[in-house]
């Protein structure tokens, strides 16, 4: 079923209040349009309209449903308008985004930096917080989040994974108990991710499964300090997988458990429930055909570069 074509019917049926003028006024049958109603109903699974000899009468369910679909319809012709008159036209404005230092740093400077050199009439702010971000009050037009709990206020599109190794410093491992298996990470001093979380998912050969609740004497939302803590032999972490593999190429971390890793985490973009102004969508774009080029996988720029952390 064609759905904005079928809600632009059902909004001309409730402003004629007649099934028959409706038809005229789009320059169909009665029949048409009788059909494109009974559809959206049995899309629906519910009854849209009472009908008499007289009148056409909204249920209730259709009465939620017009205010919506007025809603919709709008944004969707505002969008159509804006695309149509400022087609070609230099991009102007300004975009806040935000995401965790790590992200910032990792991928989306560069993101940002290509950005501004097409588009000099864009002003990009960059925000890097570790922390939950309240994208409506702090006027947020984008946000990158690394993880798989979303919140219920955005849109959500995923574009990208994270996968997970966990880690320690050859100089840990020679004085920690031995790590053999998942439930072993429970014993042992664990760095703490709160970002992620103390319930960590573990994946294992042939898909199987594991569930580990860690603890340890430090704890940060930080993944730079939680590596720094890690490579200094203060415990195991979980890092992402790439960050992690320079360091496991120098030899200054060793994988632990290297038949298991972390859950895989989803890399969102998320923006409020709301069309996106063109400069906040054309970044949008630009960011997805820059996670395409890494297949998906965020911090894969760190192997091409070989980068070190930043300096503050």
């Amino acid at each position: 079923m064609d759905l904005l074509p079928s809600l632009s019917v059902f909004l001309r049926v409730t402003e004629t209040g007649s099934f028959s003028r409706a038809a005229d006024s789009l320059g169909m049958t009665r029949s048409m349009v009788t059909r494109r109603i009974q559809a959206l109903e049995e899309d629906l699974g519910t009854k849209l309209f009472f009908r008499s000899t007289r009148k056409v009468t909204l249920s209730s369910e259709g009465m939620e449903l017009l205010v919506r679909a007025r809603d919709l319809l709008a944004k969707t012709n505002a969008l159509y308008v804006e695309l149509r008159d400022q087609a070609g036209k230099p991009l102007f404005g300004s975009i806040r985004i935000a995401s965790s230092v790590i992200i910032g740093w990792v991928f989306l400077q560069k993101v940002v930096q290509e950005f501004l050199d097409a588009n000099p009439g864009v002003t990009i702010e960059l925000v890097t917080e570790d922390q939950p971000i309240k994208m409506v009050d702090e006027g947020i037009d984008l946000a990158f989040k690394v993880g798989n709990r979303l919140p219920d206020s955005s849109v959500a599109k995923k574009i990208g994974v994270v996968q997970n190794y966990f880690c320690a410093s050859p100089e840990f491992l020679k004085k920690s108990r031995k790590i053999s298996r998942p439930s072993d990470l429970e014993k042992v001093n664990f760095l703490v991710n709160t970002y992620l979380g103390s319930s960590i998912q573990l994946v294992g050969p042939e898909g199987k499964k594991a569930t580990v609740n860690v603890r340890g004497r430090f704890i940060s939302r930080n993944t730079f300090i939680n590596c720094r803590s890690c490579l200094r032999g203060d415990g195991v972490a979980m890092l992402p997988a790439e960050f992690a593999q320079n360091y496991i190429d120098k030899g200054e971390l060793v994988r632990v458990l290297p038949e298991w890793e972390g859950e895989e985490y989803g890399f969102y973009a998320l923006y409020p429930d709301r069309a996106l102004s063109r400069p906040a969508r054309a970044f949008l774009e630009l960011t997805v055909k820059r996670m395409e080029e890494l297949s998906g996988h965020v911090y894969g720029l760190v192997r091409q570069d070989d980068q070190s952390e930043p300096r503050y």
